[in-house]
């Protein structure tokens, strides 16, 4: 929004059922910007669980319709933290007050106190990537114990367009790894990743 004044403008938005409502202008560009999703308009009670994992399930649509150019995994967190407040309650970066134990490694990208949920996004550069980054996640789990805060656990690994591993195979290596039950997986492929800046 170029004209910084219309972000505390009210205009009138039609609804769905015909009928008004009045909100900010920079609200209801969000609602415009955000409608093509399907987690937007999903309105029927789910499994929170559930919710989370589609929304994350749209983390490469979401980089694309924001123009995020990704040079490293923070460039993700930062949009992905942006997005989830519309969603949720309780949108974090990492903050060591949330967890019992200090870790050299885990620090979640994104926690969701609403959901109990902690997210951490590895960008996969190349198929060699996998192995390190799931041994680095399988320690952290087992490390990763008696929190009451965050009693969920989501690993996001997002590919480059290099990595010829399949989501199957990949799964399949997270699975023989026996990683807690309260820990989930989810693989992003043909992610745009940048080069011209230092790698993460």
């Amino acid at each position: 929004i170029k004209d910084s004044s219309k972000c505390i403008e009210i205009i009138q938005e039609i609804l769905r059922d015909g009928d008004y409502s009045e909100d900010l202008y920079l609200i209801i560009e969000w609602k415009k910007f955000l409608a093509p999703f399907e987690f937007f308009w999903d309105s029927q009670p789910k499994n929170e669980s559930r919710r989370i994992l589609e929304f994350l399930e749209c983390t490469n649509e979401i980089l694309k319709t924001t123009n995020t150019k990704v040079f490293k995994e923070d460039d993700i967190n930062t949009i992905i933290r942006e997005v989830a407040n519309y969603f949720f309650n309780g949108v974090s970066p990492y903050s060591e007050g949330y967890f019992v134990h200090k870790f050299k490694h885990y620090r979640p990208d994104v926690i969701i106190k609403e959901i109990e949920t902690a997210i951490e996004y590895k960008l996969v550069r190349e198929d060699k990537d996998i192995g390190i980054k799931l041994d680095e996640l399988q320690i952290d789990a087992k490390r990763y114990t008696g929190n009451q805060n965050n009693k969920y656990c989501i690993a996001v690994f997002c590919l480059s367009q290099e990595v010829k591993k399949t989501k199957k195979e990949i799964k399949e290596e997270w699975n023989n790894m026996q990683f807690p039950k309260n820990w989930e997986l989810i693989v992003i492929s043909d992610l745009t990743i940048q080069k011209n800046k230092s790698i993460q």
